[in-house]
């Protein structure tokens, strides 16, 4: 099924509170190599406080336009919970959100026709080692630049 982002956005609002998973297919590069356009992602609703660095979440602008980026940073305060979010090909973040805006997080991605988990075990270990190793790739590039 192809859905327009309005679609996909009042499907995930109906279906992830209800603890059940959503499986669409992401569009864009701005997690590339991580996730690639083309690939299907399984999503699940995730409380406010469940959400984690690393962790990669679906959420709309103001506009209603969809995202699917990766949490850089979660700070707690006397408002709530917020993260700041940004793709992985991205060389700024999206500022900072209310957790509460985030529709659910990404638990698995198909990739060759293998489906491999994120949100737990092994999987969430090497998302967490790739989302630190982010910064280092923007260094290596400039530094093979000026080598070049």
């Amino acid at each position: 099924m192809n859905c327009k982002t309005e679609d996909l956005l009042k499907l995930s609002e109906d279906i992830l509170p209800t603890g059940r998973t959503l499986r669409f297919i992401a569009r864009g590069g701005s997690m590339y190599p991580f996730i690639r356009g083309g690939e299907a992602v399984h999503l699940a609703g995730a409380a406010s406080s469940e959400l984690r660095y690393a962790d990669i979440v679906l959420f709309s602008d103001p506009s209603g336009k969809l995202f699917l980026h990766r949490i850089v940073k979660k700070i707690e305060r006397s408002g709530g919970i917020f993260i700041t979010t940004k793709g992985d090909s991205s060389s700024h973040s999206d500022g900072e959100i209310a957790a509460r805006n985030a529709l659910g997080k990404v638990t698995a991605i198909e990739k060759f026709g293998v489906t491999v988990s994120i949100g737990k075990g092994f999987g969430r270990y090497v998302n967490i080692t790739y989302a630190a190793l982010l910064p280092l790739s923007g260094c290596l590039c400039r530094a093979l630049m000026t080598i070049l």
